[in-house]
Order: C-alpha cells, then structure tokens, then sequence
C-alpha cells in the first residue's frame, strides 16, 4: 500500500510526477482566487433557510447560524462545534446535540483547521480549499502508477495530465468545503493497491490495506460498496497463481475493523444503540424516494433549509428524526414499489447522463450534462474495449463502476457524488482516445502514402 514514504520517493525532482502535482496544486489555487471562493456567504451558496420563522414556526434561526451554515454546511457545522468543546455535535447549527450524520475524518480536518485560523473565517476557507487542492493534485501519482498497472504508463501519463490541467476536475476543491476530494484520491489508492496485491500475499501489506480502507470507510462510508470485491479480486488472482489468500484477506478485514471500531463505540456509548458510521442512509433515501417525487432528492425537505423541519430534528433527536424518515420510505415502498423502480432506473441512467444537473442548485458549474454525456461515453466504451482485450484490472474497473453508483441509484444522484471515480473514468476515457487515434492513424496513413507515390 502506498503511504507518505510512496509519496514523497514520487515527488522528486526529475520524474513526471513532480510537475503533474505541482502544477495542479497551482492551477486549483489560481482558480480559488479567480472564484474568491473563499468569500463564503448565504448570498453566494443559494438557498439557505428560507423565510419560513415569520410564518409562525415554532423555532427561530439566529442569523448567525444561517451565515456559519454556509461553510461547509454539515461540515462547517459540526467542526464548529467541536471547537467550541461541544464535541462532534450539531450537524445544522445550534446546539441540537451528538450527531453521527457525517463520518469524522474530514470534519475533523476542518476542526483542526478551524483552531489554527478561526471559526467561520476566510482564512480557513482558503487553507481548507487548499487541502482540497492538495489532496486533487496527489491524485495524479495513483492515476499513473493504476495505469502502469492495467492500461499502460503512457496511458496513466496522460490522463494524470488531464487531470491536473482541465478545470472540470477542479470543482470540488476551489467551491465545495466538503470531502470529495479526498475521497477520490483514497479510492484511487484503494483501487492501486488492490492491483499492486494481486501479485503478492504478503501479510504486512495486506494489513495496511486494511488500515487504508479502515480511513476511507470513515472519510466517505459510500466507497465501501467497493470494499468486498478490492478484496475477492486480489485473493482471487492469488489463488489462481496457487499462493495463500485466506490470511491475507482475514487481516486486511481485521485492520479496517480496528480502524472503525472506536468510532462504532463512540456511537454506541452516546446513543445507546448501534449506529454504523452514519446515521442517515434512511433520511437520504427518503428525499428521493415519495409518492410523485422526480427522485432527484428534494431539498425543502432537509433540516438546513427548511426550520420547519430543523425543528423537528433538534426536537427528536437525530435517530428519532432518521426514524421517521424510515418509516415515511418504507411506508413508500410498500404502496409504490413499481415507482420506486422506475425512479431507480432512471437514477441510474441520469448518474451517467448528467440529467442531474438540470436539478443543480448550484451557482457555479463547469460540467453540463451534455460533457458528462460525453466523458461517461468516452469512460464505458473504454472499459469495453479493456475487457474485450482482457486488459489487466479491467474486471476490477468493471467491479468499480457497477457498484460504487448502486447506491445513488436507490437515493439520489448528485454531480459530486461522481468525483471519487473519476480518476477511474479518465483513465478509460483516455485508453480509449489513445487506440482509437492510433487505429485511425495506421488506417489513414498508408492511404495517403499511397496517394503520394
């Protein structure tokens, strides 16, 4: 598993990966500064808290709490709260109580950033968009050592130069205080290791894996759709070469269990009752999934723009709240399973398409549905074309890309949510460009010698 030893051998001067990191790191921080992203008001993030407490609600929003929300949301939120010794804790602003609504790694992150620059400050917007940044710019190392691994180097070569200089990969660092950035550098390390195991069983490495996925799971407990088969694919290609598997794998699960137990205990002892990582699956898949929805998850819903239903979260409690959206959902799927298939198919159809954006609140966008139309064309025609070759990890791509979305499909898609795997697809993209210009090539080319002569 590659650690920060890995990293910093790769950063050297003299080898491409220099200048691939260090020239995205530029390109994001110019971008932050072109945006003034940093300068995070309600005005700019749209729409917050929406003039609901003069219609008599029973609860009023400071508007302190509306401004501070429009730092990383949740995120923000709860970083807030830690700071103040209130410990992880009120995912919405105010003071609502212990929350497990997010994993802790990156709201942490923001904490520590928090007690070096301030609360709710510019300063720790730019420091916390920089990390970002940074995190974006070190994804180009896995996506060129995954592409030695499968597709080949020059392949991994360019698509990690795409990755470090299109701004459509720039997004989510320089506008969103949120944790798709890291999780798509620690999805695309997870992928490379699992390449890098299935040609050894070495226990030590294997543990580490663990450990890896143990981070992961506790950054974006959505990448553990993936964790069975980065396991069984590996173990798989190491019993075809007859070498002991079994060992391996039961220490890699035994470390990713050491990782996130602590956490689970912490649920536990706070809540009284089991609580894995997060405790929102059932209140998400509830703002997809009512009768007549569009399934593109409705936000009037969510407890950070409605007070109406802010209140009835901090009057429940976070479990009691999720409860409810739980039996609301299967109450929905018991009278409606037929609609609830249907939005499932187009959810999935719409992940790939980029439908989603039509439903973006957002005020600022570089993809269109029509470029994510393109890029997820150009990204499964590629990996096609890597299985009918049986190019090397093309079956982990394939094992990747069918069940990490699977649970966008149920809930709701986002554009965000595609960040984790598209280092994955811009490898494939590029794979396919690169044969297809190459097939083109040696078609064309003897042609015009021809004519020539």
């Amino acid at each position: 598993m590659p650690g920060p030893s890995t990293f910093a051998v790769l950063l050297r001067r003299g080898r491409p990966y220099f200048w691939m990191v260090v020239i995205a790191f530029i390109l994001r921080l110019a971008l932050i500064f072109i945006l003034q992203s940093y300068e995070i008001t309600p005005d700019r993030i749209r729409p917050f808290w929406p003039r609901l407490e003069s219609q008599g609600t029973s609860i009023h929003v400071p508007r302190e709490i509306k401004e501070q929300f429009a730092f990383g949301f949740e995120v923000g939120s709860v970083a807030a709260s830690i700071v103040r010794g209130d410990g992880f804790s009120s995912p919405f602003g105010g003071n609502t109580g212990p929350t497990a609504w997010l994993g802790p790694v990156y709201p942490y992150l923001c904490a520590a950033v928090f007690g070096l620059a301030g609360s709710y400050t510019q300063l720790s917007a730019f420091l916390m968009f920089a990390i970002n940044s940074l995190f974006s710019a070190l994804t180009c190392i896995p996506i060129v050592l995954i592409g030695e691994h499968t597709l080949g180097r020059h392949i991994g070569i360019r698509a990690a130069w795409l990755w470090a200089t299109l701004p459509w990969f720039m997004q989510w660092p320089t506008t969103w205080i949120w944790e798709m950035p890291l999780s798509a550098l620690l999805l695309s390390l997870l992928v490379l290791s699992a390449l890098r195991l299935s040609k050894s069983n070495e226990r030590k490495k294997w543990f580490g894996f663990g450990g890896l996925w143990g981070l992961s799971a506790l950054t974006n407990p959505s990448l553990l759709s993936f964790l069975p088969f980065s396991l069984g694919w590996p173990a798989y290609k190491l019993r075809r070469q007859g070498r002991s598997y079994l060992a391996p794998v039961v220490l890699a699960a035994l470390a990713c269990s050491v990782m996130v137990t602590p956490w689970l205990l912490r649920h536990r002892l706070v809540f009284d009752e089991f609580v894995f990582i997060r405790s929102n699956f059932w209140y998400e898949f509830h703002l997809g999934n009512y009768h007549n929805s569009n399934g593109m998850g409705w936000g009037g819903k969510h407890p950070s723009v409605n007070v109406l239903q802010y209140d009835k979260y901090r009057r429940l409690g976070e479990l009691d709240y999720v409860a409810s959206a739980k039996r609301d959902a299967q109450a929905f799927l018991r009278r409606h399973p037929d609609e609830f298939v249907r939005l499932s198919l187009r959810r999935m159809a719409w992940f790939w398409s980029g439908t989603y954006l039509l439903y973006s609140a957002t005020t600022f966008e570089f993809w269109t549905p029509g470029i994510v139309f393109g890029f997820s064309t150009l990204s499964l025609l590629g990996l096609l074309l890597a299985l009918w070759r049986q190019v090397n990890g093309s079956t982990l791509f394939l094992l990747l890309l069918t069940f990490y979305p699977a649970v966008y499909y149920i809930t709701y898609p986002q554009s965000r949510y595609r960040h984790a795997i598209e280092p994955v697809l811009l490898l494939l993209a590029a794979y396919l460009i690169y044969e297809l210009s190459g097939y083109l090539s040696a078609k064309l080319l003897p042609s015009r010698l021809t004519a020539e002569v």
